[in-house]
C-alpha cells in the first residue's frame, strides 16, 4: 500500500470535515475529496418529503396535521486552474403546511421561493496541507415575510422535522476559514477556524427569543473552531472531529401594528459538535459508511438580556449508509438513520419541538460515462412532542440525485 498517497487522502478527507463543522463551506457531493486536480461538478437533488402527524400538533390556534415540502436543491463545483475551487449552491422549494382551524375547518398554509446563493472559494496552498475558504451568501431568498408566510416558515424550518430546505433567505453573509492538516504517525490532523459575519435572518431564533411578529433581524459574527484526527484502519478509514460555535448578541426589531418597532438584542448559546466517521471498506460495497454526530447549545440570552430557561438543546444523529458493487457497476442503495432532538422546554410549538424518529432509504446508483443517478425512496418514523402533547408521526420521501463530472 502506497503510504505517502493514503496519507495525502487521510489529510484530504479530514480538511473537508473540518471545513463543514467550522461552517466555511458549502456542502455537496461534487467537491473531490481526494488529491488531484479539481474538476468542474453538478448536484441536482429534486426531493419531495412530507410529515404526517397521528394527532394535529397545536399551533397558536391551529392544529397542525401534516407538512410537505418539495425542493430542487442544486450545487456547482468550477475549478480554477489546479488549486482553486469555486463552489455555488442555491435550491427552490414550495412548502405545504396542512391545518385544523379552530372552528373545524380544514385548510392550509403556503409557502414558496428560492434559497440565497451560497458562494464558496477554496483554495489549497502551502502543498495540501492548508486549505484557505472564503464564503459570501449571497442574498437572493426572502427575508422580509409577514402573515401567513411566517406562520409557514416557522414550521417549515422546526428543526425537529429537518425538511431539505428549512429556509429561503438569510440575509447578506460573508465568512473567511482556513483548515491545517499535519501528519502525526498514523493519524492526520487538522485544526480550522473561520470567522462569519452573519446575515442569517432565523425566525426559528427569534421566536425562542420571544418575538412572534415581522422582525429586522441585525445578527452578530460567530467564531466558528474545529480540530480532528483521522486514519486508515485496514481496508477502512476513521475520522473524528469536534467543533465550537461562538456567537455575539444579536440586534432585534420587532413591529408592532400602529405602534413603534420595539428594539432588543438577544444571544446565541454557544453550541459543541462531535462527530465519528467510520468508512468500513467491506468486500463487495463500493461505500459503507457510518456516521454519528451530537451537537449541544447552550440557552440563548433574549430580548431582556437573561438567560433564557429551557433553551438549551442537544440533538443526536446517527446514520448508515451502503452502496454495493464498484464505481463502473449498477448497485443497491441503503440507507439507515436515526436522530433525537431534545427540543427546548421554552416555547411550546413545534418551532422548539422534541423528536425521536428513525428512517430507512432504499435505492440504485447508476453510473453512466461521467453521470451518476441515484433515485431513492425514504420512509421514517416516530414521535413528536411540542409541549402540551405528544403524539406519533410518519413521514415519507421521494428523490433522485444526478451529478455530473
Amino acid at each position: 500500500m502506497n503510504t505517502s498517497l493514503c496519507s495525502r487522502q487521510s489529510c484530504a478527507v479530514l480538511m473537508t470535515l473540518a471545513a463543514a463543522v467550522t461552517n466555511t463551506c458549502v456542502a455537496n457531493e461534487t467537491h473531490a475529496q481526494t488529491p488531484g486536480a479539481p474538476r468542474t461538478g453538478v448536484a441536482v437533488s429534486p426531493t419531495m418529503m412530507t410529515w404526517s402527524f397521528k394527532t394535529p400538533v397545536a399551533q397558536d390556534s391551529f392544529g397542525i396535521r401534516g407538512v410537505t415540502q418539495f425542493a430542487i436543491p442544486v450545487a456547482v463545483v468550477i475549478p480554477i486552474g489546479r488549486r482553486w475551487t469555486l463552489d455555488a449552491s442555491g435550491a427552490y422549494q414550495v412548502g405545504r403546511v396542512a391545518l385544523t382551524g379552530s372552528d373545524g375547518v380544514d385548510r392550509d398554509w403556503s409557502l414558496s421561493g428560492a434559497t440565497d446563493i451560497k458562494l464558496r472559494l477554496v483554495g489549497r496552498v502551502s502543498g495540501d496541507r492548508l486549505r484557505l475558504t472564503l464564503g459570501l451568501n449571497a442574498p437572493t431568498g426572502s427575508t422580509k415575510l409577514t402573515g401567513t408566510d411566517i406562520d409557514a416558515i416557522r414550521v417549515i424550518g422546526a428543526p425537529a422535522l429537518r425538511l431539505p430546505v428549512p429556509s429561503l433567505g438569510n440575509g447578506f453573509g460573508a465568512s473567511v476559514g482556513a483548515v491545517f492538516a499535519t501528519q502525526v504517525a498514523a493519524w492526520a490532523t487538522a485544526l480550522g477556524a473561520s470567522y462569519e459575519m452573519r446575515g442569517s435572518y432565523s425566525p426559528i431564533e427569534a421566536s425562542i427569543a420571544g418575538a412572534a411578529l415581522p422582525t429586522d433581524l441585525n445578527p452578530a459574527d460567530a467564531l466558528h473552531f474545529t480540530v480532528g484526527a483521522d486514519r486508515i484502519v485496514r481496508a477502512g478509514r476513521v475520522s473524528f472531529l469536534v467543533g465550537a460555535d461562538l456567537y455575539g448578541k444579536d440586534e432585534l426589531k420587532v413591529s408592532r401594528a400602529g405602534s413603534a418597532p420595539v428594539s432588543g438584542t438577544y444571544q446565541l448559546g454557544p453550541s459543541i459538535t462531535a462527530l465519528t466517521a467510520i468508512e468500513f471498506g467491506v468486500r463487495g460495497f463500493r461505500e459503507f459508511d457510518l456516521t454519528l454526530s451530537n451537537r449541544y447549545r447552550s440557552a440563548f440570552r433574549d430580548v431582556d438580556g437573561g438567560t433564557v430557561k429551557g433553551s438549551s438543546g442537544n440533538f443526536f444523529d446517527a446514520n448508515l449508509r451502503a452502496i454495493s458493487g464498484t464505481a463502473a457497476q449498477v448497485g443497491i442503495l441503503f440507507g439507515a438513520d436515526a436522530h433525537f432532538d431534545s427540543g427546548q422546554e421554552v416555547d411550546n410549538s413545534i418551532a422548539t419541538a422534541a423528536i425521536s424518529s428513525a428512517g430507512v432509504l432504499l435505492g440504485v446508483s447508476i453510473p453512466f460515462r461521467t453521470y451518476a443517478w441515484q433515485p431513492y425512496v425514504r420512509g421514517q418514523f416516530g414521535s413528536i412532542d411540542a409541549g402540551r402533547a405528544s403524539t406519533s408521526l410518519s413521514g415519507f420521501s421521494v428523490g433522485v440525485t444526478l451529478t455530473a463530472r
